[in-house]
């Protein structure tokens, strides 16, 4: 049996902005040193305004930029778990620090403009719903943003895409990666409209959180999730729940798999629900050490998706390779268990819930260019899979969205969403 626990960590943060006015062309507009040590500087060179600020958790300052304009207001606010770059009251970029900027004995030099600063931070400015025009390889508007791996969920008619928030394609939070859950959702797969971030990191030990699964039970939607921490510990697993399906509130509890497990690497958790009303949940991770160390799937059972017991992992791979962001769904008279190895998706098939398996002979998931597949049934009929795609060799890209047609012996086919051609 896993017990829950209570994360129960303080926030001790120093809460602070700075505002100042870009004017006079290139070069520094602002250094705030400390003990020879740059805590804060802004430069400003062709249109883009750049600021490195150093907290006294990492020796490596963290970096934001904004494209500005001669006169432009800027804002650096930090509210302890975050740090905001705002352009003429735009948000431009962000960054999720780790420690305090220690101000204690730091001299400030304005090169130019007029700086004021406070010793309170903005509240930020919400996420609005708003209708987007969605292609294939769709990304979200702003500076260095992407899609990372997606976790779609119809609910009620409508497609809720859930999807990791990236920004820095992995960088942030000094490569930690600080991913939110975002969301956009349709109803007919052709017009679509964003929301605001369902899930945030709001506490400074939550280096990123990971991929997930979202399940309705009893009128309330949970979302499950991992957090990676940011000292390597084990990570957490915790869920958060929602009445709509698109603001979540965290509830604080969270557990580790046990030490038969690499509790470190324990992400991506799957659950769904069986045809006797019990939940399961799938997570990434490995058994054995060193040498030995097996990816696998560890398999939990609950019956009210809040207390959790480990069962016999579900699979065992014959390589040290983790199989990540598991998916696993029944479809036309089979079970289907997706599971993805550097990226790249595969999927298995069987009559039965939990095995045997077999692979077929072709089993990759669309392609090479399509990272970390998940599905989503659309009004009982049709079978989607949403995952990401890049042109670079680095973490998040674009959006693509494809339908897989079931030929013999539960075989699959995948094409491009023809709504979106």
């Amino acid at each position: 049996m896993i017990v829950n626990k209570n994360t129960g960590f303080e926030k001790n943060y120093i809460l602070w902005r700075i505002e100042l006015t870009a004017s006079g062309g290139s070069g520094e507009l602002l250094r705030i040193t400390n003990r020879e040590k740059t805590l804060i500087s802004f430069n400003y060179s062709q249109g883009w305004a750049g600021t490195s600020v150093l907290f006294n958790a990492r020796e490596k300052p963290l970096r934001l930029l904004g494209k500005v304009e001669e006169g432009s207001r800027v804002v650096l606010s930090c509210s302890g778990h975050y740090l905001a770059f705002y352009v003429d009251g735009q948000l431009t970029d962000e960054e999720w620090p780790i420690g305090f900027v220690d101000f204690s004995g730091a001299d400030c030099r304005e090169a130019r403009g007029r700086v004021d600063f406070y010793g309170e931070p903005l509240q930020g400015i919400p996420q609005a719903e708003s209708a987007i025009t969605m292609t294939q390889r769709w990304r979200p508007a702003g500076y260095n943003t992407a899609v990372g791996d997606c976790m779609p969920f119809v609910d009620e008619g409508t497609l809720r895409l859930y999807y990791l928030f990236d920004r820095r394609h992995h960088g942030s939070k000094w490569g930690l990666g600080a991913h939110q859950w975002a969301q956009i959702s349709t109803e007919d797969l052709k017009t679509w409209r964003t929301h605001p971030l369902s899930l945030r990191v709001d506490d400074q030990q939550e280096g990123s959180i990971c991929t997930g699964s979202v399940i309705r039970h009893k009128d309330q939607y949970y979302a499950f999730y991992a957090v990676r921490t940011i000292d390597e510990s084990p990570a957490w697993i915790s869920w958060a729940v929602s009445g709509d399906g698109v603001r979540f509130t965290k509830t604080g509890t969270v557990f580790s798999l046990t030490e038969r497990y690499h509790g470190a690497s324990a992400r991506d958790p799957c659950v769904f629900k069986d045809k006797n009303d019990l939940f399961h949940m799938l997570v990434t991770t490995s058994t054995g050490k060193g040498e030995e160390a097996r990816g696998c799937l560890a398999r939990l059972e609950s019956a009210d998706l809040e207390n959790w017991e480990e069962k016999e992992a579900l699979i065992t791979l014959d390589v040290q390779d983790q199989p990540e962001c598991s998916d696993f769904f029944y479809y036309k008279n089979y079970y289907y268990l997706v599971y993805s190895v550097s990226g790249l998706g595969r999927y298995l098939i069987s009559a039965n819930p939990f095995g045997p398996w077999k692979a077929p002979e072709n089993n990759i998931v669309i392609g090479a260019s399509s990272i970390v597949p998940k599905s989503c049934i659309w009004h009982k009929e049709r079978l989607l899979f949403a995952s990401w795609t890049t042109d670079y060799m680095c973490f998040g890209g674009y959006l693509v969205l494809h339908e897989a047609r079931q030929g013999p012996d539960g075989i699959l086919e995948f094409f491009p969403l023809p709504e979106l051609n």
